[in-house]
């Protein structure tokens, strides 16, 4: 009944019918109804904020917001026609790991952003460190604290990974994804390097310029704790 009433229903055919518009050739994107997309995606938005916001009432409506730590995030981002990408699982580019990550409990200060790139992988070090228990796995505890400098971020998928360090972005992808060029990848280079600070849309690849910015993301490339073994070969085999 919830969702009924905040989000709109579809019968299956246009859900079919909405989809198939989405397989389209990367690029074309002009039939892409990105706005429509967008609305619905701000709907689910509210949606979420009013669980949440239900949540931290009754937490706090039976005394419990001194114990009680809330995490919000997810485990991708959306993209809307960004890089002629539309939904998710598509692309590597920043709208498709770019996701929430809001802690409301004690030892948090209210209304508090950070600036810097984090990771999801961070989290179960962030939640030990709160609750104050020593983790039996100490990679659990990696770069967390007042006193953790700034580490290089990774996010790994099937078809490439993403390491970032500041405002510096590599994304590679795997070889074969390049020789398949599945329509569904919005990639066409095996690397790409972003400086997001001057483009943070990700639209000039300065690879090929070789800043010195760019060793110390292939290494990261090659050894990051989040990137399986296989894929750190294979990035080692295929180093320029």
């Amino acid at each position: 009944p919830y969702r009924a009433k905040t989000l709109p229903t579809s019968r299956a055919e246009e859900v079919a019918a909405d989809n198939d518009k989405f397989r389209l050739e990367l690029g074309s994107g002009a039939q892409v109804d990105v706005e429509g997309r967008q609305r619905l995606y701000r709907r689910a938005v509210r949606a979420a904020d009013e669980q949440l916001q239900a949540i931290a009432s009754t937490i706090e409506r039976h005394g419990s917001g001194r114990e009680s730590l809330i995490v919000v995030t997810a485990d991708h981002g959306e993209s809307f026609g960004d890089h002629g990408a539309v939904g998710h699982g598509r692309s590597l580019y920043g709208p498709a790991h770019h996701v929430p990550l809001l802690l409301i409990g004690k030892g948090f200060t209210p209304g508090l952003t950070l600036d810097a790139s984090v990771s999801n992988g961070q989290l179960a070090a962030t939640l030990y460190d709160w609750a104050g228990i020593e983790a039996s796995d100490r990679s659990l505890l990696r770069d967390v604290g007042p006193g953790a400098a700034p580490r290089t971020v990774a996010v790994w998928f099937p078809r490439g990974s993403m390491v970032q360090s500041g405002t510096w972005r590599l994304i590679w992808t795997e070889f074969p994804y390049l020789l398949d060029r599945p329509e569904s990848w919005a990639h066409r280079e095996q690397y790409e390097l972003f400086d997001l600070s001057r483009d943070p849309g990700e639209r000039t690849n300065l690879f090929a310029a070789r800043p010195p910015e760019l060793g110390p993301l292939l290494d990261a490339l090659e050894s990051h704790w989040l990137i399986p073994r296989a894929s750190q070969e294979r990035a080692i085999k295929q180093r320029p």
